[in-house]
C-alpha cells in the first residue's frame, strides 16, 4: 500500500502538486485522471523517487524512510516516453536489466512470458511496432517484481488490438502489487481500474473506489422506449421525481428518474402490463466516469 499525506512539489513559482493525500492498494489499479498540466506525471515521479517533493509524507507499505536506493528495489515504473535502446537486441536488454538487479535466466523467461515477447526476442528494440517497445518496457518494470507498477500513459498511442493486449497484461500483473497507472483515456479507466483518484490544477478532486464514485455521481433514472404516443401523465409512481419524453416515428421515448435508489426495474414491468401499453425495450441510465471526469474537472476550473 502507498499511502501519501500532503505532498506539495514546486517547479521555480509553479504550484505543480499542493498538499495532495491519497492511498492506492495491493491488488488494485488506480487510475491517476485529470486533465494536461493536472500534475499527474508529476505524481508518478515523485512516487517513485525520481523527483524529490518539497514537502510531505510518502509511505510504502508503511515505511515512510525508504531512500531512492531502495525505492528502486521495490517500485517498477514505466514513463511515458518509453525509453529504450533502439540499436540493442531484447534479449541482450533483458539479460542487462537481469544482471543490474543479480537475477537469473528464470527471471528473464519470466518477464518474457508475461509480456508475450518470444516473438521479438532476438530483434532490435528500434525494429519493433510501438506496441512491442511498450512490452519491453513492461518486462524490464517487472523482471525484478516489483512490489509497486507505476505506468504513465501506458496506451497511448497503441493501435486498438495493441491497446486491448497491454491492459489485459496489466490486469494480470496486478497481483501481489500496487499499479497506479495515469490515462487520459477515461473508458480505458473506467474498465480496468478498481480506484480512481482525480486531479485537477495539482489538487486532488476525488478519489476512492471506482464503484462508490460512480454511485455518489448516479442518479436512479431509466430510459423506457414504447411503442405509439404516450401521454407522460400515466405514470403513478409515487417516488417519480422527474420526467422528459419525445415522440418520432410512432414511438415515445421516456426518460425517467426517482427520488430514491429503489430498483424500479421489476415496478415498471408490471405497470407496462397493467396499462397494457407495449414497451418496446428499457435500460437503467448509468452515468460513465467520462461525465463524471468533466462534472468534477470544470466545476473545479479544468477543461
Amino acid at each position: 500500500m502507498i499511502k501519501a499525506n500532503e505532498i506539495i512539489k514546486n517547479y521555480g513559482s509553479f504550484k505543480a502538486l499542493k498538499g495532495i493525500s491519497f492511498q492506492a492498494l495491493n491488488n488494485k489499479i488506480t487510475a491517476l485522471l485529470g486533465p494536461n498540466g493536472a500534475g499527474k506525471t508529476t505524481t508518478l515521479r515523485v512516487l517513485s523517487g525520481y523527483l524529490t517533493p518539497d514537502s510531505g509524507i510518502i509511505e510504502y507499505f508503511g515505511n515512510a524512510s525508504l531512500d531512492l536506493k531502495e525505492l528502486k528495489k521495490i517500485i517498477g515504473y514505466v514513463p511515458e516516453n518509453n525509453p529504450v535502446y533502439e540499436d540493442i537486441y531484447v534479449s541482450d536488454y533483458l539479460e542487462w536489466i537481469a544482471k543490474l538487479y543479480s537475477l537469473g535466466e528464470k527471471d528473464i523467461k519470466s518477464a518474457i512470458e508475461k509480456c508475450a515477447l518470444y516473438d521479438v526476442i532476438d530483434k532490435k528494440i528500434g525494429s519493433l511496432s510501438k506496441g512491442y517497445k511498450q512490452r519491453v518496457s513492461l518486462a524490464k518494470a517487472i523482471i525484478f517484481k516489483p512490489k509497486i507498477l507505476l505506468l504513465d500513459e501506458p496506451t497511448t498511442g497503441l493501435d486498438p488490438n495493441q491497446a486491448n493486449e497491454t491492459r489485459e497484461l496489466i490486469k494480470e500483473l496486478k497481483e501481489d502489487r500496487v499499479v497506479i497507472i495515469s490515462t487520459h483515456i477515461l473508458s480505458e479507466a473506467e474498465n480496468l481500474c478498481d480506484e480512481i483518484i482525480i486531479i485537477n490544477k495539482g489538487e486532488i478532486a476525488i478519489s476512492g473506489a471506482k464503484d462508490d464514485i460512480v454511485k455518489k455521481y448516479s442518479k436512479n433514472s431509466y430510459t423506457l422506449k414504447f411503442e405509439g404516443n404516450i401521454e407522460s401523465n400515466i405514470f403513478n409512481f409515487e417516488n417519480l421525481s422527474n420526467i422528459s419524453s419525445r415522440t418520432e416515428n410512432g414511438e415515445t421515448l421516456f426518460n425517467i428518474e426517482f427520488s430514491d435508489e429503489t430498483d424500479m426495474r421489476k415496478e415498471i414491468l408490471r405497470f407496462a402490463k397493467e396499462k397494457n401499453i407495449s414497451l418496446i425495450e428499457f435500460y437503467r441510465n448509468r452515468i460513465t466516469l467520462e461525465e463524471i471526469f468533466a462534472k468534477i474537472t470544470r466545476h473545479n476550473g479544468g477543461l
